[in-house]
C-alpha cells in the first residue's frame, strides 16, 4: 500500500507543469538562507575556535601591540610592570615566524621543508627563489605556553624548557606530522648559536593567528608546523599577550595598561580577543542587513509562489483525488501524497542551493588560508542544519495548502470538479 501510493506521489509530481520552477524558487531562498547564515557564522566560528585554543578564553585574554617606544630600556620596564597589575594572570610572547634551512648548518631541516612545503599558511604563494627554503615556524618565549592548550606528545614538557634554555638558545618542538628529528638532537645555526630538539607536539594542536580578520581562519594548525620556545629576551618579543582571572574585570586592566603605558612613553594598543570578534561582526553587519533584505523579498515571493502553484496544482487535479477516494483512498492517504511530494521537492531543492553554495565558496573563499575544511566544518556546524529546518518549514507550509485547500470538499465534490 505505502509502494502504490509512493508511485502516485511521484508520478504526479512529475506531470506537475510548474515542478521545475517551484524547486529553483525554493533553492534560491534556501541559498540565499544559507549565504546570511554563514556570512555570520563564519566570525562565531573563528571565535569559538581561538576560544578552544586560549587556555583562558577570548572573554579573559588580551593582546598589547606595541607600536613604537623610543627608548628600549624604558619599553622593557614597561612589559615588565605588565605582570604586577593586580587581576592578571599570565603574561606571555607567541608569534608566527620562519627561518630559511640554509641558516642551519648540516642541512638538518631539508626533510621537514619538503613535507612542510605543501601545507604552508604565509609563504603558500611566494617564490622560493627570491626566499629561499622557508619553513613556517611559531615562536614562544619560555612559560608563554601557559596561555594556549598546547600539549608535547613526546619529550621534553613545557616546564622543563626554563631548565633546557640555560643550556641551549632555543628548545624546538616539531609538529605531528614533522616528527622527522630525534628527540634530543642537538644542532648549530650559523652563527653557533645551540639548539635541542625537545619533542613532538600532540596531533590537531592550532594557534592563534598574530592578525585575526574574517578573511582568514583565525588559527594555524600546528601538525606542520615548528614550535621555537626562547628565553624572555626582548628581542625574541611578539605581541604580548596576557590572561585575567575570570574574577577580574578587563576594561579596568586595560585602562591600567593604558597607564603604564603613558608612564613609559610607550604607544601602544591593548586588544582584547573577545573586542577582535565583535569587531569584525560589527563591520559586516552592514552586508548583512543588506542580505536580510534581500532574503526577506524573496522569501516572502518564493512563499507567495508556493502557495499559489500548489494550490493550482491542487484545484487541477482535484477530480483525480476524487477518483483516488472512491477507489479507496482516505484523506491521511492523500496528505501522505502531499507530504512526499513537498519533502521530495525540499530534499531538490536544498540540494540545488548546497551544490550553488560549494561552488561560491570554492571561487570567492578557498584558499591558503581559508582551505574548504574550514568551510566545510562552519557548513556543518553552523549552516547546514539551521538552512534543513528552513526547508522542513517550507515543506509543512505546502502540506498545510494542502490540507486547507482539500477541508469540507467530499469525494463526490471533488469528482465533480472541472
Amino acid at each position: 500500500m505505502v509502494r502504490g501510493k509512493l508511485r502516485i506521489a511521484f508520478g504526479e509530481l512529475l506531470r506537475e507543469k510548474n515542478y521545475g520552477g517551484n524547486i529553483l524558487l525554493e533553492g534560491v531562498a534556501l541559498l540565499l538562507i544559507g549565504v546570511l547564515i554563514f556570512f555570520q557564522a563564519l566570525n562565531d566560528y573563528n571565535e569559538n575556535e581561538t576560544d578552544k585554543i586560549l587556555k583562558y578564553g577570548v572573554k579573559y585574554t588580551g593582546v598589547v601591540v606595541n607600536d613604537s617606544c623610543d627608548n628600549l630600556e624604558d619599553l622593557e620596564r614597561f612589559e615588565n610592570e605588565i605582570r604586577n597589575i593586580k587581576g592578571i594572570g599570565q603574561v606571555g610572547s607567541a608569534g608566527q615566524g620562519s627561518f630559511n634551512t640554509e641558516d642551519f648548518k648540516d642541512n638538518v631541516f631539508d626533510e621537514i621543508y619538503e613535507i612542510q612545503k605543501g601545507h604552508r599558511d604565509i609563504f603558500g604563494d611566494l617564490q622560493e627563489e627570491e626566499f629561499g627554503n622557508v619553513i613556517e615556524s611559531v615562536n614562544l618565549v619560555e612559560g608563554s605556553e601557559k596561555l594556549f592548550n598546547l600539549g608535547v606528545s613526546k619529550g621534553y614538557k613545557f616546564d622543563q624548557c626554563n631548565s633546557l634554555l640555560n643550556d641551549y638558545d632555543e628548545v624546538i618542538y616539531l609538529g605531528s606530522k614533522i616528527s622527522k628529528m630525534k628527540i634530543g638532537t642537538v644542532i648549530y645555526d650559523l652563527i653557533n648559536g645551540k639548539a635541542v630538539i625537545g619533542g613532538y607536539l600532540e596531533p590537531n594542536l592550532r594557534m592563534v593567528r598574530d592578525e585575526i580578520s574574517d578573511e582568514a581562519a583565525a588559527y594555524m594548525n600546528m601538525d606542520y608546523k615548528v614550535l621555537i620556545v626562547r628565553k624572555d629576551e626582548l628581542k625574541n618579543r611578539s605581541n604580548i599577550i596576557f590572561a585575567i582571572n575570570n574574577d577580574s574585570d578587563m576594561n579596568t586592566i586595560k585602562e591600567e595598561i593604558y597607564q603604564l603605558a603613558r608612564m613609559y612613553k610607550v604607544d601602544m594598543t591593548v586588544k582584547t580577543y573577545r573586542g577582535i570578534f565583535d569587531g569584525i561582526a560589527s563591520s559586516k553587519k552592514a552586508l548583512i542587513n543588506l542580505l536580510e533584505r534581500i532574503l526577506s523579498v524573496v522569501l516572502v515571493t518564493s512563499i507567495i509562489l508556493q502557495i499559489c502553484m500548489q494550490s493550482t496544482h491542487i484545484i487541477e487535479n482535484f477530480r483525480n483525488y476524487g477518483i483516488l477516494y472512491a477507489n479507496g483512498f482516505s484523506t491521511a492517504d492523500q496528505f501522505f501524497i502531499f507530504a512526499v511530494q513537498s519533502l521530495v521537492k525540499g530534499i531538490i531543492a536544498m540540494s540545488l542551493a548546497l551544490g550553488a553554495g560549494y561552488f561560491l565558496m570554492d571561487v570567492f573563499y578557498s584558499n591558503e588560508v581559508y582551505s574548504l575544511d574550514v568551510l566545510y566544518d562552519v557548513v556543518l556546524k553552523y549552516v547546514l542544519w539551521k538552512v534543513g529546518i528552513c526547508a522542513v518549514i517550507i515543506a509543512i507550509l505546502s502540506v498545510l495548502i494542502s490540507i486547507v485547500a482539500f477541508k469540507g470538499k467530499t469525494p463526490k465534490e471533488l469528482v465533480q470538479e472541472r
